[in-house]
């Protein structure tokens, strides 16, 4: 595969040096042809290693998910609030219908903040493996319906690393702008925004939906 990945990448960069060469002989004043070369390659150099830092980096969060709403308590003992944040987890899984989900590590991100008004970190939680990842994203929808204890108002979404973040942030930007304008039963899907046909979905529910997804959009510190 790695090798297949290196023969379509040279061939990219032969096609486009290619491409270079007749524009450096057509026109007046353009850079020499190995000036250009090597800047195109250095390019490409450079976008492949990107590639790899985050494929490397979404790699390291596949068994992550991110909690948003999650009440914070206001002791001062670190101990005692990373318990507290630990069964509410187990609570969370328990509303969810999947108890069985084995959790690894539960904390908080970001900087706590001793205002009482401010509003509760995000959670971030470190699941057995990948498969337990996905049937946790999948059964998150079930805490729509879960008025009761205040569940219908957190949300559960992957671990996104930066640059998914920013892409993320951008589609929420263009869905509330087709809001606008008048479009309706818009929900972001793989990365694309697309009209929901299940249109008996409340507005309360889609109000949710359109909320979960700017929460995902959120930068947050990893840290």
């Amino acid at each position: 595969m790695q090798k297949e990945k290196l023969g379509i990448t040279g061939l990219y960069i032969h096609c486009i040096c290619s491409t270079a060469t007749v524009l450096c002989q057509s026109l007046p004043g353009a850079p020499a042809r190995r000036e250009v070369e090597e800047s195109i390659v250095s390019a490409v150099k450079d976008k492949i290693e990107e590639d790899k830092e985050e494929d490397a980096e979404i790699a390291k969060r596949k068994t992550n998910v991110i909690v948003f709403g999650l009440n914070e308590t206001q002791s001062d003992d670190a101990e005692e609030r990373n318990m507290e944040d630990s069964c509410k987890i187990s609570e969370m899984l328990h509303e969810m219908n999947v108890s069985g989900i084995g959790v690894r590590q539960v904390f908080r991100l970001g900087a706590r903040q001793t205002d009482q008004d401010a509003q509760p970190r995000p959670v971030k939680v470190v699941l057995d493996n990948e498969e337990q990842h996905q049937t946790m994203l999948k059964s998150a929808k079930n805490l729509r319906n879960a008025v009761r204890g205040g569940w219908n108002k957190v949300f559960v979404q992957p671990d996104l690393t930066p640059k998914q973040r920013m892409a993320r942030r951008q589609l929420v930007t263009q869905l509330k702008e087709r809001q606008l304008r008048g479009e309706s039963n818009l929900i972001i899907v793989n990365n694309k925004i697309v009209t929901r046909r299940n249109v008996w979905m409340s507005t309360g529910s889609v109000n949710q939906m359109v909320q979960q997804q700017v929460a995902a959009s959120l930068s947050v510190n990893d840290n």
